[in-house]
């Protein structure tokens, strides 16, 4: 591991952490990235300010300047695996949300959580290596899960055994719109099941929704 995986990988194992990013954006500005480094310092400062302000109205702008003049920002540090997609927006400097549409191949994804400090992932397919994942700590980043309803039966053994982590502030079952506009249906288990173990950080699709 080079020095700036090394200093990448510690802005991904520390999501909630300031410090890690802002040492990488000092790395950037060493080594020729100026751009990305200004990115990171602006979001650090604008997420620190009060939401209704001018300050953050002024550094907001010039972060919206920043990311269109320099479209490839976009791409920094991103792999993109076949079944991945990556979120539209950046926060503090980075993407932080990747929505999973096909099973990936095996260590892929954890590539991708090595790459970004993942907190949400929303998982649209019907297999993950949830153990994996958990026993390499990729889990214990996440605050916000979400789960579509037409997959939430194939995922809820393996969500029960593993119960909640500790940043974990929200696990949500999305309802899966079908082509005549009806959610699917959610097996009663496996809604009691999960609300059994997740209790308050739950959230179900609407009532009725429910087998």
């Amino acid at each position: 591991m080079n020095e700036r995986e090394a200093l990448l990988r510690a802005v991904c194992e520390s999501p909630d952490d300031d410090t890690p990013r802002l040492v990488f954006a000092d790395w950037l500005d060493e080594h020729d990235e100026p751009e990305r480094a200004e990115s990171i310092r602006l979001q650090c400062a604008v997420a620190r300010l009060p939401v209704v302000s001018s300050a953050r109205r002024h550094k907001e702008n010039l972060i919206t300047h920043l990311l269109r003049a320099h479209e490839p920002v976009r791409a920094w540090e991103l792999p993109r695996p076949p079944g991945c997609r990556w979120g539209e927006n950046f926060s503090r400097g980075f993407v932080t949300d990747i929505t999973v549409i096909e099973t990936p191949a095996y260590g892929l994804l954890e590539g991708c959580f090595d790459a970004s400090p993942i907190t949400s992932l929303l998982v649209n397919c019907s297999r993950l290596e949830w153990d994996v994942l958990f026993a390499g700590g990729y889990l214990n980043r996440l605050s916000e899960m979400t789960i579509e309803s037409a997959h939430a039966e194939a995922h809820a053994p393996a969500l029960c055994k593993l119960r909640p982590w500790p940043q974990l502030k929200r696990l949500i079952i999305a309802g899966t719109v079908t082509e005549d506009k009806q959610y699917v249906r959610i097996d009663s288990w496996t809604a009691d099941a999960l609300l059994r173990v997740y209790g308050y950080r739950l959230r179900l699709p609407p009532r009725g929704d429910r087998g």
